[in-house]
């Protein structure tokens, strides 16, 4: 790959001689020049002059005195490094077969101190609204009954699970971990897309995607003073261990997972490893008495807090989902009782439905006493005769997507469609109006990824992540980004075929330089600890060895045979 150019003053004048062909300094050399922002649309690294954006001058500069070839072996390196650490995401419809290999774009995309420091003022008021909905929602229902919202959306969502209603949680919080999908429109501001709050997955993958950066571009990432992770994820740690129960000095905190079939079960086992905590599935854990149990070698140990993988209606088979056999049996019962805590707590996914979007400005003013200060990409309820009449009055202009989503859907671009498939597509809408949210099709800001020969523009989500700790939500300094995998893509998931980014929030001042794989304190301790290997584990792990011994076995016999029929002169 060659000796790594040097960086220089991030903050250096742009000379105006290097300004003549409309780029700045960082964009003198030829790979910077070839890269052209769709016109009209928003860019994250260029102004509209072409110069580079302030915050982008650092790694710009690096930019500048590459050629392709040297980008180009750095993109090897990192995808060899995803191949080494096994990064995969599962999709079992996908043609390239179940287990996917993680897509991590070379080029990170960068936010600046001010800019995160206001997203992350938004996101924590958006986290507290969504906690006050959800604790009226299942309390006192005031809002409805005020007419703050309408009945049908929380009546007819499937996310609202009425064995919770009248249901405090142990912690008096639903939410301890919020995601928030962000995009940028035109005006360059960003707008929220889409709340994650049953499982708002993507931190292990943030997480994995730090690593890889940092250690393909460990110059310029310290130079660019990017702020680190782990600050973020020892919070986590704490925040989880703090809302156990009975505030035991030793809580046992388990990580519920769908299993190895889950499309993202390698964030699972990654976080859990990271973090310290057990991975379990639902057959490693039990209720008894109204408490959750880990099944181990040595007994029955008791679980104070399980940080859930889980979607909301397949965690109880007693109370939920009757037909669902990944949830454990009695698990409401055992969160009733305020013997074990949930992360998130249950119910959650009644907040993701984008229907609230039009209605949450009024209840910040209502509940918070506040102004929203994210606003959300403008969206209306179907299920209100006025704006059914504006989307059927001029379709071509509209997105529809489901109001309830359970389950992976596209959102369908009603001007993209043919004649006959649009006016089936609005004879859905008419027929379950209430079914239904309308968006406007916005043009979403672009960031340089790296196709492996140029860098292009492709269309920006940023999902950031909020942490409940000390009163207030936490916004960690990064989140998990991805891009479309074309130039007109307008649908950016990892599902789609979507890119990740990797997420540089940049520092005014200097960083804590702990890495983020630096492991924790080792406490020795003259009592022999409790075994926190799940029996279901151990009972692989005997079968793995019984077979393996019967293959042993298989073997000699097959060689003694093999002896036999050979006949004289020849020896194995």
């Amino acid at each position: 790959m060659g000796k790594k150019p040097r960086m220089q003053n991030a903050t250096a004048p742009i000379p105006a001689s290097l300004v003549a062909s409309g780029l700045s300094a960082g964009a003198s050399s030829a790979l910077l020049q070839g890269y052209r922002p769709l016109p009209g649309t928003y860019d994250e690294m260029l102004l509209p002059s072409g110069e580079l954006r302030p915050h982008w001058r650092t790694f710009g500069d690096l930019l500048s005195q590459c050629n392709p070839q040297d980008i180009q072996a750095r993109n090897e390196t990192a995808q060899r490094l995803l191949h080494d650490h096994g990064v995969t995401y599962n999709i079992y419809d996908d043609a390239v077969g179940t287990s996917r290999p993680w897509s991590l774009d070379l080029i990170p995309h960068i936010v600046a101190a001010g800019e995160a420091e206001k997203i992350a003022q938004g996101i924590d008021q958006r986290s507290r609204l969504l906690e006050a909905i959800l604790s009226d929602l299942y309390g006192n229902q005031r809002i409805i009954k005020e007419g703050w919202l309408p009945s049908a959306l929380v009546h007819a969502n499937p996310g609202f699970l009425r064995p919770l209603v009248g249901l405090t949680p142990p912690s008096s919080r639903f939410l301890h971990i919020v995601g928030c999908d962000l995009v940028r429109t035109d005006d360059g501001g960003w707008r929220v897309l889409a709340d994650r709050a049953q499982v708002p997955g993507g931190q292990g993958y943030a997480l994995e995607n730090r690593i890889i950066l940092s250690n393909v571009f460990p110059e310029e990432f310290n130079a660019s003073r990017v702020q680190r992770l782990a600050a973020y994820f020892d919070a986590e740690r704490d925040a989880l261990r703090s809302v156990a129960p009975g505030r035991r000095a030793a809580p046992t905190i388990v990580m519920l997972t769908p299993g190895p079939m889950d499309e993202t079960y390698f964030e699972h086992a990654f976080k859990a490893r990271y973090l310290g905590f057990p991975l379990a599935m639902s057959a490693d854990l039990t209720v008894r008495d109204r408490r959750v149990h880990l099944k181990t070698l040595e007994g029955l140990r008791r679980v104070d807090v399980v940080v859930r993988r889980l979607d909301d209606l397949n965690c109880d088979s007693l109370e939920l989902n009757s037909g669902a056999g990944l949830g454990i049996p009695g698990l409401i019962e055992a969160w009733r009782s305020g013997s074990v805590a949930l992360c998130n707590g249950l119910g959650t996914g009644l907040v993701e439905t984008p229907a609230f979007h039009p209605f949450l400005p009024g209840l910040c003013r209502h509940l918070l006493g506040e102004d929203l200060r994210l606003p959300c990409v403008p969206t209306w309820w179907c299920g209100q005769q006025r704006q059914l009449n504006m989307v059927l009055a001029d379709p071509q202009k509209w997105v529809l997507k489901e109001a309830f989503v359970r389950g992976a859907r596209d959102p369908i671009f009603l001007g993209k469609m043919d004649a006959a498939a649009r006016a089936a597509a609005l004879e859905r809408l008419k027929a379950e109006p209430h079914r239904w949210v309308a968006q406007e099709l916005l043009r979403l800001s672009t960031t340089p990824t790296w196709t492996g020969e140029r860098l292009e523009p492709r269309s920006l989500v940023w999902r950031t992540f909020s942490l409940y700790r000390g009163g207030s939500y936490t916004t960690m300094p990064g989140g998990l980004s991805r891009v479309s995998p074309n130039t007109d893509g307008r649908v950016v998931t990892m599902r789609s075929g979507g890119i990740s980014k990797d997420t540089w929030v940049l520092s005014e001042g200097p960083v804590n330089h702990r890495p983020i794989t630096q492991s924790q304190p080792i406490i020795i301790r003259p009592a022999r600890p409790p075994s926190a290997v799940p029996s279901r584990v151990a009972d692989h792990l005997f079968w793995l060895g019984r077979y393996a011994e019967r293959l042993e076995q298989t073997i000699r016999l097959l060689r003694t045979t093999l002896n036999r029929v050979s006949g004289e002169g020849t020896e194995l």
